[in-house]
């Protein structure tokens, strides 16, 4: 409707109007004219257009005119009276209205009285009024007449009633009345814009939707006469429902349906006003970011469908909008549909192809989808174009992403770093060929996993990512055996896959083990039998000492028990031969991952769930009884110099193939790396063992053994089974408490041995610990000279034990028994070298040291010994097997001397030596322990004095 702002614009609207009336009364008839307005209403050409335009005083104007010309003109006072009611002159409208039907009742009239009563807010008289004018019509006038009572009912506030009205009379001539549809939605748009203000928005909604309009309908004279009752305009009808159903829609947060029912909307109308066009643009907008913050929600909370289907929504409004085509790509990748995450990426690329994010998406795709070359090759193609950009600041994101190059690099570095303490030699259970460090990096090169990775890494090289995927990749299970002779061994498979070779029992073992671990999940395998080139002695070196750690590194371990079959009774492990064998004493400690498979390939105990057999009770409390020790110590073991004779009363049940196999089999368990010399013997070979453990952990229990000695040292047992007992008496006995208490009772009240024991206690702790280097054993010990020896007697039984007697001034009569023949030694010495369960656990200070005394160690039988300084202060701890009472609080020294002293003169096993030089003794082996004890009288002063550091060979 136009709006005439000045005086001079109405002036020359006014004479328009009037020249258009003009031309139409010369042109037609009036009972033509009077048709084209309806059956109601009796309006000339001037007054209608005034009317219709909203000049509603210049029609009045007119109108006035007309009657005070025509004073009995009904019609003009209807018309008039409609006027002054669209001016809300209700009072004067009511006194024209019934003017006219004074002058001729007329349904215009009534229906003119009607509004104003209803202006009055007169309803009911409203309606009574209307309902006079049905007198005065035709029958073919009550649908129109009926129509118009219905806007009337609009009019008065009834609007829910109105619009049924309307509908009820649509249905009863259905796709007839177009007027009525037209009104009826009219009606529905203005009553939706009021449930819209009060946030009714589903009433809203629901009235838009049940609107109808026809094809063709603004040149209704049906119409014509509805508009100059109300004022209505039906011109933008369409447009106005489907812009307030878009309203309401996303104003109730229907984001989706506002859309499909802006998409409905005909823009192509060159009608369209500058502001409809206006909101179109708005709402367009308003719809596309509140979807896209709809998608962007959904994909934070991983409701990727929805999110997708938001996104969709938004394109359909911006169809080339690369922002919302990358972020769709993102919520179909998160779907898992690659194909559709690609398509849009693909895109986005093509809308910009300058701009890394659409490349970033089919990056994504690529790799989701499992195309793991063209992903790489995206990412390529994407550093490519940002760095040669004209723009800077893409040049600048450059440097923001990972090149695959440095992904490759760093995968290499973690591959070399993480196989370094990996077997030399691994089977690939996949071909069955033998694959050294760097055929198996060719290996994971060639697998997809490879290349999944390069293209997984595009922001920053993701250390933690990679170095995961490398180990799960190079995971690898080890095999624990009994050896059964003809292995296939390393040149069998140099050049062959074990599928290729001759099926031997052998092989089937092989490959039973490799299938196994193929099933397990992992790729890699290691056998004894074929992954180690004996015939390189650097590498069979490195295998020896390198295979705890190898076993320990593994991921699991395959324990073939053979002899033992699936229906063997629980304890078959107990007596099975794998559990004689000397290697798979360290390959089950090393093991963090067990799995223990019977003679014919089936579960050990295949009830028991435990897939790790270390876990599993059962099988810990057969492993208890096999070895002698408690489960909860068997798994508490450590490598190392800890648990020493622990560890050796284990192996000492063991047995090899190969004899030096009984000490190569302990390098892992003692952490102890020493030359691998096949044919040196068992003696040398375990010599070798004992020297270095004992020289790293100083524990004296080593010598506690009775029976043949080595010739690598008199010190060293020529075979290891001298330690399957328990710690023989050599170590003095715990004392108790009470009868601790009761020996300190004794003692202190012998104040005169106090000062001495000091004395004793001083030279003691600073004695170091034994040490045997080239064969050579260094030893701290308390010396005792035999006199008055006598012997050899016989000792009735008929064996070739001898048993010698004789006579120490500190311990009285000793008996030795042993097969050596000690006729014509002189100057044998029993030594007294357990010095390391004696002291108790509290760590020493300063003042444990005399201050006018040197930290020293005694050294040599002579004489003429002199004092050496000693820097050895570490080895004040107990040992495992003889465990010092653990004391509540600190001691002062002289007590801490009394109680060593006390222990002195408990009962010991003392070592038998015979001189071999001035200076060097050889250790005389007995076939029992030489118990013996210092007597009561002893003092400590004297056995200070006795206090030597011996050369042992």
């Amino acid at each position: 409707m136009a709006v005439i702002s000045s005086p001079g614009e109405k002036k020359e609207f006014l004479y328009g109007i009037l020249l258009i009336a003009l031309l139409r009364t010369l042109i037609i008839p009036f009972s033509r004219f009077e048709h084209q307005n309806g059956v109601f209403m009796h309006l000339s050409g001037v007054v209608q257009e005034l009317w219709l335009h909203g000049e509603l005083e210049s029609a009045m104007e007119i109108l006035s005119r007309d009657i005070a010309l025509n004073g009995k003109t009904y019609h003009a006072f209807a018309n008039r009276a409609l006027v002054q009611a669209r001016l809300q002159k209700w009072d004067d409208a009511l006194v024209d209205a019934e003017m006219s039907i004074n002058i001729q009742p007329s349904v215009i009239g009534c229906i003119a009285r009607s509004i104003a009563l209803c202006g009055q807010g007169r309803h009911e008289d409203s309606m009574q009024a209307f309902d006079l004018s049905f007198s005065y019509c035709g029958a073919e006038q009550v649908n129109n007449l009926l129509l118009v009572k219905s806007v009337t009912l609009f009019l008065a506030g009834l609007h829910r009633h109105a619009i049924a009205r309307a509908t009820d009379l649509i249905k009863s001539l259905p796709g007839k009345l177009s007027h009525c549809y037209v009104a009826q939605a009219h009606m529905s748009i203005l009553l939706a814009k009021s449930t819209l203000e009060s946030h009714d928005y589903n009433c809203a909604i629901q009235l838009l939707t049940s609107a109808t309009v026809p094809g063709e309908f603004t040149q209704l004279p049906e119409l014509l006469t509805v508009s100059l009752i109300t004022g209505w305009s039906f011109d933008t009808l369409r447009f106005e429902i489907h812009q307030i159903k878009c309203e309401a829609l996303f104003a109730a947060g229907l984001t989706e349906g506002a859309v499909t029912s802006f998409l409905e909307m005909d823009l192509s109308s060159e009608k369209n006003s500058k502001e409809e066009m206006e909101w179109v643009a708005d709402f367009r907008r308003r719809c596309v970011d509140k979807l896209i913050e709809l998608g962007d929600v959904a994909v934070e909370s991983a409701a990727h469908r929805d999110a997708a289907a938001y996104y969709s929504s938004a394109l359909t409004l911006e169809p080339f909008s690369t922002n919302i085509l990358i972020k769709r790509s993102r919520a179909h990748a998160g779907t898992g549909d690659w194909d559709a995450a690609l398509e849009d990426a693909n895109a986005a690329i093509l809308l910009d192809s300058s701009h890394p994010c659409g490349y970033e998406k089919k990056l994504a795709a690529l790799h989701g989808a499992g195309r793991y070359n063209e992903a790489i090759e995206t990412l390529n193609e994407m550093l490519e174009k940002l760095e040669l950009s004209p723009d800077r600041h893409l040049r600048e994101q450059h440097n923001h992403y990972v090149n695959p190059s440095q992904t490759i690099a760093a995968i290499h570095s973690f591959s070399k770093q993480i196989q370094r303490d990996f077997p030399l030699i691994l089977i690939d259970t996949e071909n069955g060929r033998l694959c050294d460090e760097q055929e198996r990096v060719h290996a994971f090169e060639a697998d997809p996993k490879f290349k999944q990775l390069v293209s997984s890494i595009v922001l920053r090289v993701d250390n933690a990512g990679i170095d995961q995927a490398v180990r799960e990749f190079f995971r690898y299970a080890t095999f624990s055996h009994t050896w059964e002779g003809d292995e296939p061994l390393y040149h069998d498979m140099l050049h062959e896959s074990i599928h290729d070779l001759a099926g031997s029992p052998k092989i089937r073992k092989l490959l039973m083990f490799c299938t196994i671990v193929r099933e397990a999940g992992f790729r890699w395998a290691w056998s004894d039998t074929c992954c180690i080139n004996k015939a390189d002695g650097a590498a069979l070196q490195e295998s020896l000492t390198s295979m705890f750690q190898w076993y320990n590194e593994s991921s699991l371990t395959i324990v073939h028990l053979k002899g033992v079959l699936s229906d063997s009774e629980l304890g078959a492990l107990v007596a099975s031969l794998w559990n004689t064998r000397a290697w798979t004493l360290q390959e089950f400690f090393a093991s963090k991952v067990i799995r223990f498979y019977t003679e014919n390939w089936k579960p050990y105990l295949p009830r028991e769930d435990t897939f790790n057999h270390k876990e599993s009770p059962v099988i810990m409390r057969e492993m208890a009884l096999a070895t002698g020790i408690e489960a909860k110590d068997l798994l508490s073991l450590r490598p190392g110099s800890e648990d020493v004779r622990q560890k050796l009363r284990l192996a000492s049940n063991r047995f090899a193939t190969k004899q030096e196999d009984i000490a190569y089999s302990l390098f892992g368990i003692f952490d102890v790396s020493i030359p691998v010399t096949y044919g040196e013997g068992q003696r040398r070979a375990l010599g070798r063992l004992l020297q270095e453990v004992l020289t790293r952990s100083g524990d004296d229990t080593i010598l506690a053994w009775t029976g043949k000695a080595s010739d690598y040292n008199s010190c060293l047992p020529a075979e290891i089974t001298v330690y399957r007992e328990h710690l023989s008496p050599h170590l003095p006995l715990s004392i108790s408490d009470d009868e601790m208490e009761t020996l300190l009772s004794e003692l202190q009240s012998t104040s005169t041995i106090h000062d001495s024991a000091v004395e004793l206690y001083n030279r003691l702790v600073i004695l170091p610990t034994p040490r045997l280097v080239s064969r050579r054993l260094n030893l701290s010990c308390i010396v005792f000279l035999l006199r008055t020896f006598s012997g050899p007697f016989s000792t009735g039984d008929g064996s070739p034990v001898r048993v010698y007697r004789a006579t120490a001034s500190a311990l009285g009569e000793v008996e030795i028994k042993t097969s050596d023949d000690l006729v014509g030694l002189t100057n044998l010495v029993l030594v007294h070298p357990w010095f390391q369960c004696l002291f108790d656990p509290v760590l020493p200070h300063e003042d444990m040291i005399a201050d006018d005394t040197e930290s020293f160690a005694l050294h040599g039988t002579s004489d003429s010994d002199s004092l050496v300084p000693h820097r050895n202060l570490a080895r004040l701890s107990l040992p495992h097997a003889v465990r010092a009472l653990q004391l509540p609080s600190p001691l002062d020294k002289t007590t801490r001397a009394l109680r060593l002293f006390a222990r002195l003169r408990q009962p010991f096993g003392a070592l038998l030596l015979a001189p071999h030089s001035p200076r060097e003794y050889k250790r005389v082996a007995t076939d029992n322990p030489i118990v013996v004890r210092i007597r009561k009288e002893v003092s400590p002063h004297y056995l200070a004095d006795k206090i030597r550091t011996l050369d042992i060979l």
